[in-house]
């Protein structure tokens, strides 16, 4: 401990003596002079036991202790020479000899810290402030776990988006070399076809060359000959109405140009934030004396990206829904993800971002989502084209990293913008919109086939291996009734307050609203694919059948559209015009029929991007035909043209 005199003074010596009156440290030196002056001289100065300073702040702001023979004392703030012995009653703060002076003369509280405190005061403000440092741990504690779950997180995310960056990558360049292959392909058509016809003509000129040369050596042959100078003149003479009849000049050959071919090209032009990749074809054209004529023909169609959407599915995966806890770090996390599914090669002008929204025409997703636009034109029979032209609108898959995704049907919901479907992987019912975007869903306790809608927010649906019904709130995402029917159901529509359930022994199963089977039709019976139109006509189909049978729940008629080429039919629907839509698992088609007598055709096929599709609905405010494609693994919206 310095002498405090001498640290007045700006001196540093080591204080030994110790003053009870002035409460100062005294060095040998100092001691002199103070047990000189008058006012000193009877103080009472003893010798000082080694300190221990027990606690001291670089800055000051703590009290410094310290320990003077067996008391211990608590220093001043302030006046760091002097220790706390006063405590104002009014200000509730400690202060020593000088603080007292110079702050609290006006103060009439002002006492001994001895005199006030007492055993219950000092149990009570101890008890509170190890409260207050508990409390404070147990915040900080909170802090740095949210901190840690939002850097594992934020990790988590980071992975996520390289992984689906890398996905999104390869499926562009999947896409570009379906579209170089199919150049090439056309390109090695033209080459051959162009290869026959010039090899055509080099044999006939060809042969032409051989005549003219052998021409040549008659007319030398005849001049150089020992026949009189008649007879060369009339031989002359003959050849030359002989070549006046080939009247051959450079107009008269087909030109050759290898414009045909290069015409086949892919050209992309870059901008800054995206890339435009276009497929040209020129065709030739024959006019006028063999001259030709260059006309350009760009079929294009338009896959383009919203904000960062792609999709980056697009993907609701748990990745995906991390919640980072806002008490601690507060960042916008948006995924979303669209994934689509196009493994068409019919795309003719992509538009792609530079960096990571691409969504690609193979599988889609992220989390980064995306809106597909292709115009297509499908095959239909000509007298019905014009009424059955799609283009397809937008396609998206569900969870594409889950590659045991499987929906077993969808149904567009009463405002057209949502789509509800069931999966059967993790059993559920899922509502998506059109675009892509999920919107939520609801857990099932088996595994689900059929999807019916109710109204706005109700949706029934199968349980097979339960053998129930249950119908599901999708406003408040809970299952609010179950029915058992005892039976395996593979078809399940709505009509006139009931839920229909086709049982595949018991036959169709009426459940009124309040969850009651009220009627039982055992004349319709066995493993089916259903639909109800709007006229209360049953549209059933089986499996390995080619004829559609239709049942009207109003008067019990019966029909059978009979149909050519259809191949396992999973998938029925009807547009506002009653035209019957097919779905044919087997051989990839869709076909339409809109009439029972009336001839069927195909409305779209593989080159529409059908594989495999399983279910149909048709939106007849905006004639949107939604299709489960890709084995059940997407989903596909075409509209009509």
């Amino acid at each position: 401990m310095q002498c405090q005199p001498c640290r007045e003074q700006g001196q540093y010596a080591s204080a030994e003596l110790w003053c009870d009156e002035c409460e100062e440290a005294l060095c040998n030196s100092c001691k002199s002079l103070h047990m000189s002056f008058k006012v000193s001289r009877n103080h009472n100065v003893s010798k000082l036991p080694p300190l221990a300073v027990e606690e001291s702040s670089s800055s000051g702001t703590e009290n410094e202790v310290v320990d003077v023979g067996k008391t211990v004392l608590v220093m001043c703030d302030e006046h760091h020479d002097k220790s706390l012995e006063y405590f104002c009653i009014k200000h509730e703060k400690p202060c020593c000899i000088l603080c007292k002076r110079q702050y609290h003369m006006e103060c009439c509280d002002v006492e001994k810290v001895d005199d006030v405190a007492d055993d219950t005061k000092l149990a009570t403000t101890t008890v509170d402030l190890l409260l207050g440092i508990e409390e404070r741990k147990s915040r900080l504690t909170k802090v740095v776990d949210n901190e840690r779950s939002n850097l594992r997180g934020l990790e988590i995310i980071k992975d996520s988006c390289i992984e689906e960056l890398k996905n999104t990558r390869s499926a562009i360049d999947k896409h570009l070399d379906l579209l170089q292959n199919d150049i090439e392909q056309e390109i090695n058509k033209k080459y051959g076809n162009e290869t026959r016809k010039i090899n055509k003509r080099i044999t006939s000129l060809t042969a032409r060359q051989k005549y003219v040369t052998d021409q040549h050596k008659i007319i030398v042959d005849t001049k150089q000959s020992d026949m009189s100078l008649g007879q060369k003149y009339l031989r002359i003479i003959r050849l030359k109405h002989m070549e006046d009849g080939f009247p051959e000049s450079d107009e008269t050959y087909q030109v050759c140009s290898l414009q045909g071919i290069a015409n086949y090209k892919l050209s992309y032009e870059k901008t800054s934030d995206s890339i435009t990749v276009e497929r040209i074809k020129r065709t030739l054209q024959g006019k006028n004396n063999d001259m030709l004529k260059y006309q350009e023909n760009k079929s294009e169609d338009g896959l383009e990206s919203d904000s960062s959407i792609i999709e980056l599915e697009p993907n609701q995966s748990k990745d995906s829904n991390f919640e980072f806890y806002p008490s601690v770090l507060e960042l916008p996390v948006t995924s979303s993800v669209a994934g689509t599914t196009s493994p068409l090669p019919v795309t003719r002008t992509t538009t792609l971002p530079a960096e990571l929204p691409p969504t690609s025409t193979v599988t889609r997703s992220s989390s980064f989502p995306v809106t597909q636009t292709t115009h297509i034109s499908c095959k239909a029979s000509p007298e019905d084209r014009l009424s059955f032209d799609f283009y397809l609108l937008n396609t998206f898959c569900v969870e594409k990293k889950n590659k045991n995704i499987s929906i077993s049907d969808a149904k567009w919901m009463p405002n057209k913008n949502d789509i509800a479907f069931v999966e059967k992987s993790n059993p559920r019912c899922i509502i998506y919109n059109k675009k892509g975007q999920k919107k939520g869903q609801v857990m099932l306790n088996g595994a689900p086939q059929c999807i019916a809608i109710i109204n706005n927010i109700c949706v029934g649906v199968t349980l097979t291996s339960k053998q129930r019904v249950c119908v599901i709130d999708t406003d408040k995402w809970q299952i609010i009734n179950t029915i058992p029917v005892h039976d395996y159901c593979e078809g399940l529509v709505f009509y006139e307050s009931n839920l229909i359930a086709n049982c595949a022994n018991k036959g169709l199963t009426y459940i009124k609203n309040s969850g009651k089977i009220v009627k039982q039709n055992i004349d319709i019976k066995g493993v089916l694919h259903c639909h109800i139109d709007c006229r209360g006509n049953l549209y059933s189909a089986k499996m390995n059948d080619e004829s559609i049978h239709v049942y009207n729940l109003t008067n019990s008629k019966r029909l059978i559209y009979n149909f050519i080429g259809v191949d396992n039919p999973t998938g029925l629907t009807t547009d506002k015009d009653n035209n019957l839509f097919v779905a044919c698992n087997n051989n990839d088609t869709i076909f339409v029929k809109p009439s029972r007598h009336s001839r069927s055709s195909v409305v779209l096929g593989r080159s529409d991007g059908i594989d495999r599709p399983w279910s149909l609905d048709f939106n007849h405010q905006s004639d949107e035909l939604l299709v489960v494609n890709n084995a059940a693994h997407s989903i596909f919206i075409f509209k009509k043209k």
